[in-house]
């Protein structure tokens, strides 16, 4: 056996290992923004700490490599994971609330001086040894933008996930943000809605609000894309201590009951969205193609003959349509199936993970394993949840 054999089969391993661990966790927020400085993580940890209090099972995973915040503000800075028989255990450093941050793995005064395929390959590997156990909700704090964490992620929980999105007032977040929505909604990932952080300064003496930001990108946001405001989040100098201090700010500060408000109303966003399918998020139209040999699923995308790309509609076939793919190298496919035929998702026997990371990168769902069969029956199998996949058929 090769060793691209070998790795490849690793590979497929490592997800199916990865699978398993993540049927136990019924839902995954991704909280992203498409710039760095916008409290993107304050926001992360008070919605994870949000839904703990609401007797949620919660785990937040913090897989900002570069710039890890989460254990200074969940007070676990100093801590380290538990490892046990090539497991990792993650802190529990609240009731249901359990914790596990890059930052924890690596010497945390130094950088992380990493290039892309490095970053998944370590994303793989935590993934596949944590053991986050039965989840209600997974929170991941992503590092800012749209680069190979947030790719990686995607690829790798083998599930649907959604998304908040963090901004602040100004036009040059909004332009960044918009990065972000474009990414979620190519990767089929439904944003539930956007939180704009430092939106105002409320005056302790007059109680008159002041905007120190100029720009009003969280309402630009919601009307070129249609999508709720979650919460406006002022500025608020015990949001900062708390922080600093290690303290979700949404368990000590009764206090503060307007702003606590604010950040108990994006948890309400995300336990409401839960209770939504996607299809209730984002209509539910569907382009799948099948690569096809004689009306059969061909084992290998690349050997085809023809793709076979069905439409749908509430989980229905409504068209059928036969397309003679171009000659097969290396990008092609991902490309001409997503730009020329508007395919978000593709039924394959087998696929190489490098085939599978362009399909992603181009906004295509991929589900390898099929058997050979006829491809309409192929995907209404798929409709209905009842398509059986077993091991990748390709070894390359």
């Amino acid at each position: 056996m090769t060793s691209c054999n070998t790795n490849e089969n690793t590979y497929q391993q490592d997800l199916i290992d990865i699978k398993e661990k993540m049927s136990k966790v019924k839902n995954i927020i991704l909280v992203m923004s498409g710039k760095g400085g916008v409290g993107k993580s304050t926001i992360a940890v008070n919605l994870a700490a949000g839904l703990a209090l609401n007797g949620q099972k919660i785990g937040l995973f913090d897989i900002d490599i570069h710039g890890p915040s989460v254990p200074l503000m969940t007070g676990v800075l100093d801590k380290q994971p538990v490892f046990f028989d090539d497991k990792i255990i993650p802190l529990e450093p609240f009731s249901n609330f359990k914790i596990l941050s890059t930052g924890m793995l690596f010497d945390r005064k130094s950088p992380v001086i990493w290039r892309g395929p490095m970053k998944s390959s370590a994303m793989r590997q935590i993934l596949k040894q944590t053991e986050w156990g039965e989840l209600d909700y997974l929170v991941v704090d992503c590092p800012p933008g749209t680069g190979d964490e947030q790719l990686s992620i995607i690829q790798l929980v083998g599930k649907e996930s959604k998304a908040v999105i963090v901004t602040t007032p100004q036009d040059v977040s909004f332009e960044d943000v918009r990065k972000s929505i474009v990414f979620c909604d190519k990767l089929n990932v439904p944003v539930i809605g956007v939180v704009e952080n430092m939106a105002y300064f409320k005056c302790p003496a007059c109680e008159e609000e002041h905007v120190i930001f100029s720009g009003n990108s969280a309402e630009k946001i919601k009307l070129e894309f249609d999508l709720p405001i979650l919460a406006r989040i002022p500025l608020e100098p015990a949001v900062s201590v708390s922080t600093d201090k290690g303290s979700p700010f949404i368990y000590f500060n009764d206090k503060k009951e307007e702003v606590s408000q604010k950040f108990r109303d994006i948890v309400d966003g995300v336990l409401n969205s839960s209770t939504k399918t996607k299809e209730n998020l984002k209509m539910e139209k569907k382009r799948i193609a099948v690569p096809s040999h004689e009306g059969q699923l061909c084992m290998h995308f690349g050997h085809c003959s023809m793709f076979e790309i069905f439409d749908v509609e509430d989980k229905k076939i409504v068209d059928q349509k036969s397309e003679t793919p171009p000659p097969h190298e290396p990008g092609v496919l991902p490309k001409w199936l997503s730009e020329e035929h508007d395919v978000n998702v593709i039924l394959a026997g087998g696929m190489g993970s490098r085939a599978q990371s362009l399909f992603t990168e181009a906004g295509i769902k991929v589900v390898v394993g099929a058997s050979t069969q006829d491809t309409k029956e192929a995907v209404e199998k798929y409709l209905k949840g009842e398509l059986e996949t077993g091991q990748n058929a390709c070894d390359h």
